[in-house]
C-alpha cells in the first residue's frame, strides 16, 4: 500500500482522514461537556465554594468552607476583596454563588463589576502583588422569587 501511495499512483484517502478526525472531535467534545454538566436534577444548583446572598444593599455569606471563616455582611466591593484575598488552599479558583431576588439587582451587579475588575488587576501581570495570592472568582448569579410578604386576613 505504502509503495504505490509514495509513487503517486494513488491518492491518500483524505475524506477517510477527515472524516474519523470530525467525528472523535466531536465524540470528544460531547463526553467533556456531559462531564462537567454534573446536575443530575434538574432543581440542583450550580457547584459552589462559597455560597453569598445579596439582601439590602449588602451581601452576606450563607455557607463557607472549612478553610473561609464567615464574616460579617460588608458592601458588594468590600465582599469581593475578601473572597480575592482569600483563595483556596489547594487552587486560586473560587467558585461563587451569589443568591439574590429581583429587588437588589444593584447589589448584584455591584458585586459582578468589583469581581470583574480583581479578576483584571490579578490576570494583569504588572500590577500582580506578589507578596499575596489572589484567587481567580467565577460567579454564578442564582436569582429566587421574592420573599412573601404577610397576608393580612380580613377581619369579620
Amino acid at each position: 500500500m505504502t509503495g504505490p501511495l509514495r509513487r503517486g499512483l494513488i491518492r491518500p484517502p483524505v475524506l477517510a482522514m477527515v472524516d474519523a478526525f470530525v467525528g472523535g472531535t466531536a465524540i470528544l467534545l460531547i463526553l467533556i461537556i456531559l462531564s462537567s454538566n454534573r446536575q443530575d436534577r434538574p432543581d440542583s444548583q450550580p457547584q459552589a465554594d462559597v455560597v453569598l446572598r445579596c439582601a439590602e444593599g449588602e451581601v452576606a455569606t450563607s455557607s463557607t468552607p472549612e478553610w473561609l471563616t464567615a464574616s460579617a455582611p460588608m458592601s458588594p466591593s468590600d465582599a469581593a476583596t475578601w473572597l480575592a484575598t482569600h483563595p483556596r488552599p489547594d487552587r486560586l479558583m473560587t467558585r461563587v454563588r451569589l443568591e439574590s431576588d429581583q429587588r437588589a439587582f444593584r447589589c448584584v451587579t455591584r458585586f459582578q463589576q468589583a469581581v470583574g475588575q480583581m479578576n483584571d488587576a490579578t490576570d494583569d501581570v504588572t500590577n500582580r502583588d506578589t507578596a499575596q495570592e489572589r484567587a481567580i472568582l467565577l460567579v454564578t448569579v442564582i436569582m429566587t422569587a421574592p420573599p412573601e410578604s404577610p397576608t393580612e386576613e380580613p377581619l369579620e
